[in-house]
């Protein structure tokens, strides 16, 4: 004779839901300040950008040619990073310029556009004997 017994077994089945990042990054335009005027032409950019998950990468953009493009890209692999972009111009010139920051999910955000202008403005103070003095100013005929 045969005895059988009916055994359950409990099945547990897992479903796997894929973790959607939605968050866009963080991004913040360190320096220079906006609006700023100066008159070296090779200028220090400094963004930072955070995300709640991972960055992938920060990137200048600028308008000098006219249209605002890519200019350079700072990889990354962390949830906070700060890019410094080093760049040249031409004087008398102004141009907007932005950073952009996309993480690892390719969510993407810039931050808010400056501007800076590029002025090769020499000033001269000479003393003729105190208390008379000459200012002259010279600007740069480069055109931007």
């Amino acid at each position: 004779m045969l005895k059988c017994k009916n055994l359950i077994i409990p099945i547990l089945l897992f479903i796997l839901i894929p973790l959607v990042n939605a968050q866009e990054p963080i991004v913040t335009l360190v320096s220079p300040d906006n609006n700023t005027i100066t008159n070296e032409s090779l200028q220090t950019f400094e963004c930072s950008a955070t995300d709640d998950i991972e960055l992938s990468n920060i990137s200048f953009f600028h308008n000098s040619t006219g249209t605002f493009t890519i200019n350079d890209t700072s990889f990354a692999s962390s949830t906070s990073q700060t890019s410094f972009f080093n760049e040249s111009f031409d004087f008398n010139a102004t141009i907007a310029w932005n950073c952009q920051a996309i993480d690892t999910s390719a969510n993407e955000d810039f931050a808010v556009n400056r501007t800076i202008t590029f002025n090769q403005t020499f000033i001269t103070i000479t003393s003729a004997s105190p208390p008379f003095f000459t200012v002259s100013t010279c600007q740069s005929s480069t055109a931007g």
